[in-house]
């Protein structure tokens, strides 16, 4: 296997100095269902969701149930409304482009081709005429220019990576980035802001049977103002030259983003493997590129992973965010030597043209994974929220990448298997989206598969979250069991109050550090020192943590027995 990366890898050596991270400075909401999700697992469409957000706070969520293609809005400042049909065919692989004005546009495969809905500013989603065909297992992007033109890009029919322009009020109009047709049939994604759009695919192209040459490029396409896409830009190529007929080369992700200032950055995951299984021996090559904002902006290797290197781990799942400051965020999660994940992140400074390696976003145990779902926004001051799953638990963690993340904390606890579709944001909110279902009896079979979502005001005060509090043993004689779950790393006080009719006696308390996620503490109904009589009591536990609101008490009782057995005679 031979690898290279087009262009010249430009390291960025970012000072990154002491880590002095500040306070989680906001809080997350209660998750909520709106509404049920296609499909058991390992149908595609309970996979494929989006999420949107744009400045004002408005926020679209679309997805497929059993019947139909369906989509939640939430105006500034409100909640989610009741889903609106947008097809009545479920389809797959959604997603969702806000133009910040309150207009929506969804796009989503079904029946061989792009559909799409819109939603007029106020109003609600409308069906459009078919955008294209297209091949099924591809999904189609989409993203607005600053004047409302919607840019659609897509995998043909024929294999072939295409754009759909449509101006407002108007009519798809399809034009060809490139007459290489990619056998492995990736997607094609884009990005759009102020008055030019990028677009960037991958272009697989196998020469001669008995040689085997196998090669993957990563292509993209500019639309300047006022004209079309230009020539492709080849931005990465990875080739693999043998015999192996099962081997292949595959780029597994692109994230294309703009941001405001009009810089342009993209990030590739290319990928060799010796197939039939794609996770037997990966080769792994990660490269960013940027271009400078303007017309004769030009594009810039960044700091990638150098030269691919064949080793166990497996794909990485990776997405990138561009922040207000005209800087940038790629986060990057994969399963370490077991039972281990992380979530890395490579950081491009304001002004800078590279990326550069950028401090753990988390590092921590958990069952193996193929892949660790990751999700970025950018916040407000250079700060940024990243979703994340560990063990089915949604986790969040925000901080600023030139300085250090803050601890993660619980969004959703694991509610049976999770999906996570993605994060979006305003700047002052962010939304966090994600399926969860419990499989029944076999793989083929669920129950209780919604759409959840959560919101995060970065305005509001935290405050931790306590949940789960129980007891192994409600009576006991001699000792029992007392678990909980915290969301984040906090000081638990626990209070014992004596019950005896409709009067209480506080009997004393006790406080215990402990770690976010699940925790449990042998309880031997000792108190101060003395051991609780027999009798009916209450056990109340509060959750405290620095610059944190106090979680709510969580109570529960117990009665501890007599013990009635004959002591041994001395």
């Amino acid at each position: 296997m031979r690898a290279r990366v087009v262009g010249t890898a430009v390291a960025l050596a970012l000072a990154l100095g002491p880590p002095a991270a500040s306070a989680w400075a906001g809080a997350w909401g209660a998750p909520m269902d709106l509404g049920p999700v296609a499909g058991p697992p390992g149908f595609p469409a309970a996979y494929t969701g989006a999420v949107a957000m744009d400045a004002s706070g408005t926020a679209v969520v679309a997805w497929a149930t059993a019947d139909k293609m369906v989509a939640a809005v939430r105006p500034p400042g409100g909640a989610f409304g009741a889903p609106q049909v947008l097809g009545p065919d479920p389809g797959s692989n959604a997603r969702v482009a806000l133009d910040g004005s309150g207009r929506a546009l969804v796009v989503w495969n079904s029946g061989g081709s792009v559909q799409a809905a819109e939603r007029a500013p106020g109003s609600t989603f409308a069906r459009l005429a078919p955008v294209a065909s297209a091949a099924r297992s591809a999904p189609a992007d989409v993203a607005f220019l600053a004047d409302g033109t919607a840019i659609v890009g897509y995998r043909g029919g024929d294999r072939l990576p295409h754009v759909a322009v449509r101006a407002p009020g108007g009519t798809f109009v399809s034009s060809t980035l490139s007459t290489v047709a990619d056998l492995l049939g990736g997607p094609v994604r884009v990005a759009a802001a102020g008055g030019y759009a990028i677009a960037a695919w991958g272009d697989g192209q196998m020469v001669g049977f008995t040689t085997r040459r196998h090669t993957t490029k990563a292509m993209v396409s500019v639309l300047m103002p006022g004209g079309g896409f230009g020539t492709p830009v080849e931005l990465m190529t990875t080739t693999y030259d043998g015999f192996d007929l099962s081997a292949r080369t595959q780029v597994v992700g692109m994230a294309p983003r703009i941001a405001p200032s009009g810089a342009a950055d993209v990030a590739v995951s290319s990928v060799f493997d010796t197939g039939p299984v794609p996770l037997d021996v990966v080769c792994s090559t990660d490269t960013l590129e940027t271009r400078a904002p303007g017309p004769a902006g030009s594009w810039t290797t960044g700091a990638g992973d150098g030269s691919a290197s064949c080793t166990p781990d497996p794909p990485r799942a990776m997405d990138l965010a561009t922040g207000p400051r005209d800087d940038g965020l790629l986060v990057l999660g994969r399963g370490l030597d077991e039972p281990r994940i992380a979530v890395t992140s490579k950081v491009r400074a304001v002004g800078a043209a590279t990326y550069a390696p950028g401090p753990d976003v988390f590092v921590g145990p958990a069952t193996p994974r193929a892949q660790v779902p990751v999700s970025v926004a950018p916040l407000s001051d250079g700060r940024y929220v990243v979703l994340f799953l560990r063990d089915d638990d949604v986790r969040a963690v925000a901080g600023e990448p030139a300085l250090a993340f803050e601890p993660s904390v619980l969004v959703a606890a694991h509610q049976g298997i999770t999906a996570l579709l993605g994060a979006a944001s305003s700047g002052s909110e962010a939304v966090a989206a994600w399926t969860s279902w419990t499989v029944v009896r076999s793989s083929t079979r669920t129950s209780g598969a919604a759409l959840r979502v959560a919101l995060y005001d970065d305005r509001a005060t935290p405050t931790v979250r306590l949940s789960e509090v129980a007891m192994t043993r409600r009576r006991f004689i001699r000792s029992t069991t007392i678990r909980w779950r915290s969301s984040v790393p906090a000081t638990l006080t626990f209070r014992v109050v004596r019950l005896n009719g409709s009067h209480e006696r506080s009997i004393g308390s006790f406080v215990r550090s402990v770690e976010a996620d699940m925790g449990s503490l042998r309880f031997h109904g000792v108190v101060h020192r003395h051991r609780l009589r027999p009798g009916r009591y209450r056990l109340s536990v509060v959750a405290s943590a620095p610059a944190m609101a106090a979680s709510a008490p969580a109570s529960v009782t117990f009665t501890v027995r007599q013990d009635v057995r004959p002591r041994r005679a001395r």
